[in-house]
């Protein structure tokens, strides 16, 4: 009996299935590329939209790659009896997985776990560095007929990012999810107006008969506005290898990951954190100057290409 002919395709889909390791090394020793073809250097394609989900104050859709993301932004305005509030509280962050988000890896949950965790606690320290608290805080609004303004106002704000499907680590899409959202935050105009037997105040974006103050429309403001680049690490028949923005599959070479948090608000884009396997970042409020020798000897390149990948993140943003 013949033994049945086995094709080189169906031979090369067992190799990467049972030995991705051995295959991925083959493959870009051959061809200096990657297991969906791309170079080691290159993105996969990302789109921003902002400010299409009805009924938020802002909001932003990110699709990078097969990675899919949705932030939402809601709040409201509430009166506080002094300046005391910590920011901390005034900006909430929820990360979830949608419930028809499809298992891209063996023991999905325990990982999704890992990375909501890792990716609401990266998020934070971010937030609290990057939003001018005073864009939060609506303080001496004057008010018709009378001689001390209103106390201070405070917007609470909630940020809600679904991912909704996956390919690779999703920190990346999340942090431009989360930060174009919050960029795209437009606080309503709204109105005062007191009752006149129990003296106390109410506010409306519906502007009453009695106004008697305005709190007129605005933004937040930004101290810095932070893009986040993930390279894989991947060591290599060639040697280790920086594999800009990684796949499901090539995190499972295994493969570590060192993150690039950039600033993109100055003319000079600067560096702000270097994070490394998701552990502790550097310190966020100095900025780090990186050289090659302070990563890995092969990637003196991955700087400016984080930078660059930043730079086109931002201009394709619609803000």
């Amino acid at each position: 009996m013949s033994t049945p002919a086995v094709s080189f395709s169906s031979s090369a889909e067992f190799l990467k299935k049972v030995r991705p390791k051995q295959f991925f090394d083959g493959l870009f020793s051959a061809t200096n590329t990657r297991f969906d073809n791309r170079t080691q250097e290159s993105f996969r394609p990302c789109s921003v939209t902002c400010r299409t989900i009805p009924d938020t104050l802002g909001s932003c859709v990110v699709k990078h790659g097969a990675n899919y993301i949705v932030s939402t932004v809601v709040g409201s305005l509430s009166r506080k009896t002094s300046i005391t509030s910590k920011f901390d509280s005034l900006i909430a962050v929820n990360v979830q997985y949608s419930s028809q988000t499809h298992p891209q890896f063996e023991n999905a949950q325990m990982e999704r776990d890992r990375r909501i965790l890792f990716i609401s606690s990266f998020l934070e320290s971010l937030i609290g560095q990057c939003i001018d608290e005073s864009s939060l805080s609506l303080q001496n609004i004057p008010l018709k007929n009378r001689k001390s303004p209103l106390s201070l106002l405070a917007w609470s704000l909630t940020v809600d990012i679904t991912i909704l499907e996956e390919d690779g680590d999703p920190t990346d899409a999340a942090v431009l999810s989360c930060f174009m959202g919050l960029k795209s935050v437009k606080f309503p105009e709204l109105f005062v107006s007191e009752n006149p037997h129990t003296r106390s105040f109410s506010i409306s974006p519906v502007q009453p008969e009695n106004e008697i103050g305005r709190i007129a429309p605005a933004h937040l403001e930004f101290i810095t506005l932070p893009i986040c680049v993930t390279f894989g690490i991947v060591n290599t028949v060639k040697g280790i290898l920086l594999l800009a923005d990684p796949s499901e599959e090539e995190l499972t070479l295994p493969a570590s990951t060192i993150r690039f948090v950039i600033d993109i608000l100055r003319e000079q884009p600067r560096f702000l954190m270097l994070e490394k396997d998701a552990g502790i970042p550097l310190d966020f409020s100095k900025e780090i100057h990186l050289k090659p020798k302070d990563i890995f000897s092969p990637s003196p390149l991955a700087l400016d290409v984080a930078l660059g990948r930043a730079k086109s993140l931002w201009k394709a943003t619609p803000l």
